[in-house]
């Protein structure tokens, strides 16, 4: 066994244990990046809703959100719920 490499379990244990760790800090940091992303989308669409500015989607309709949009925004949002709730589920 002169080129061979004689690997013992308890070796492998350690390797694995190894790659796992280094799987998590790296599963870790790339959360650490998605929640920064998502709280910079967030933070810039909060201040474009503040500026009267944004485009809200509800469904396929598209409403541009502005002084005498907004109240229009929350009713039609409060009638598409109602319709819901009263609209009967059958469970197949």
């Amino acid at each position: 066994m002169p080129d061979e490499f004689l690997v013992l379990p308890s070796d492998l244990s350690a390797e694995f244990a190894a790659i796992k760790a280094k799987i998590a800090n790296a599963l870790d940091k790339l959360e650490c990046c998605y929640q920064k992303k998502l709280k910079r989308s967030l933070s810039a669409n909060i201040e474009k809703l503040e500026k009267g500015k944004a485009v809200i989607e509800f469904g396929s309709e598209q409403h541009a959100s502005g002084s005498n949009g907004q109240s229009t925004l929350v009713e039609r949002s409060l009638e598409s719920v109602d319709r819901q709730k009263s609209e009967p589920v059958t469970l197949d």
